[in-house]
Order: C-alpha cells, then structure tokens, then sequence
C-alpha cells in the first residue's frame, strides 16, 4: 500500500509477495482490507482511547508525532477505499468505547452506537488527514489536545441527547 495505490493491490498481488498460497492467505484472512484494518490496530486503538472520560493527550501526541513523520504516506493510506476501511475499523472501535462508557455512566445515545462511532471516526480521521496534508500549521501537541477534546465534546452531546 505504500508502494501502489490500494485500489490497484490485489489478493493475488499480497500472496505473490509474501510467498504464500491462496488456502493459506483465506486460512489467516478474508480479504486484503481485513489486513489494512490489522495493520492499524495499534493507531486506531489510540485513536479510539479518546472516547474515554480520562486525558489521552499523550497518547495522541505519540500517534500524531508517528502520523506525522509518515505523512508522505496519507494520500495512500486515508484516500479512496482505504479510507472506508480504516474508517470503518475506527467507528468499530469507538462504538465499542461508547457502548462501555454509555454502560458505566448510565446513559445513551437517542441514536444508533453505530452512527455515533463513525460521526466521531470521521471527525478524528478528518483532522489528522487534513492536518498531514498541509492544510493547516499546527504541531501535534495542540492537534492531540484538539482531537482529544471535541471527541470527549461529541461523546458527551451523544451520551447526553
């Protein structure tokens, strides 16, 4: 994926460079966006952490700082189908963090965990693409301090509607 666009990468194309067979790449996977989603488990979990009543902006620096060094990479990574798979695979995350804080504080959203979570993937993701991609001068501190406070923001609206 950072090589080629993911669009172009096929099934074929993974098993042809990891030497394996197809049986084998189905045995461990469904498909190559299941991989995508894998590889990012560390980044959206952090992502993820700001649902949480507690500060994550160190976290979020640490992830923004990592983003940051790899920002060639994001028009690979957050354009086109991969985007909707790793948007996808954040609002997982996120409704899953919004289920247990909506279970430990009593209360719900009016709307579906399911729509709230990719409102908040989006919102997230938005600020980190856009902010990788030069569209605005900030440094990672005040953008982790950002993401970390309009997320708790929405939550918050969504878990008090």
């Amino acid at each position: 994926v950072l090589t080629y666009s993911y669009d172009e990468i096929t099934v074929s194309d993974i098993i042809e460079k990891a030497n394996v067979g197809r049986s084998t790449f189905y045995q461990h996977y469904k498909s190559k966006d299941e991989i995508l989603a894998i590889s990012m488990n560390k980044l959206l979990d952090d992502l993820a952490l700001s649902v949480d009543p507690a500060d994550n902006q160190q976290v979020l620096f640490e992830l923004l700082e990592h983003f940051w060094e790899n920002r060639k990479f994001a028009p690979k990574i957050f354009a086109g189908t991969a985007r909707r798979v790793v948007v996808q695979a954040l609002a997982d995350r996120v409704e899953l963090k919004l289920k247990q804080r909506a279970k430990s504080e009593l209360a719900g959203p009016k709307i579906p965990f399911n729509i709230a979570a990719h409102q908040v993937a989006e919102a997230q993701l938005i600020v980190c693409i856009d902010w990788m991609l030069g569209k605005g001068k900030s440094n990672a501190t005040d953008m982790a301090k950002y993401i970390d406070v309009s997320t708790k923001a929405l939550c918050n609206a969504f878990l008090t509607c």
